[in-house]
């Protein structure tokens, strides 16, 4: 979205250009006012939504999930090793523990992953509300 800000913008003077050659096209007269309406569209929405941070974030998340299933699959952690024990009804038990565990784990990375979008909503409402306060502050001295 940030490129096709660039390549908008860009393109803007370039247009108004064309416009002064007067082709005789009426769609070209329209241009130089379509293009800078788009990137000031793609720009603010851009700024609106957190697109990008929520990709790092959901991209964080799978690495995390996909390592810790590596984790289980391989036995490579201590609590996820099963295949050291001979007795099958101790194997069974290991087995178990190693499941649980697993699950707590991917539990916890979910977990985190929640807690951290609900405080950054939290951020942003005490930002509203000091926005909000700091408004307040002007308009009661503006009345005095």
């Amino acid at each position: 979205m940030q490129l096709g800000t660039i390549i908008f913008s860009g393109v803007t003077p370039i247009l108004v250009l064309v416009d002064k050659l007067e082709t005789g096209q009426a769609w070209l007269k329209w241009l130089p006012v379509i293009c800078p309406a788009i990137a000031s569209i793609v720009a603010s929405v851009v700024t609106s939504f957190p697109f990008q941070e929520n990709w790092i974030s959901a991209n964080r998340v799978v690495e995390l999930l996909e390592a810790e299933q590596e984790k289980f699959i391989l036995g490579a952690n201590v609590s996820y090793r099963i295949y050291d024990v001979e007795d099958t009804t101790e194997r069974g038990k290991k087995a178990r523990n190693s499941i649980a565990n697993f699950i707590t784990k991917v539990n916890t990375i979910h977990l985190k992953q929640v807690e951290g979008q609900e405080s950054s909503q939290q951020e942003e409402k005490k930002e509203e509300k000091n926005n909000l306060s700091a408004e307040q502050a002007k308009s009661l001295l503006k009345n005095t």
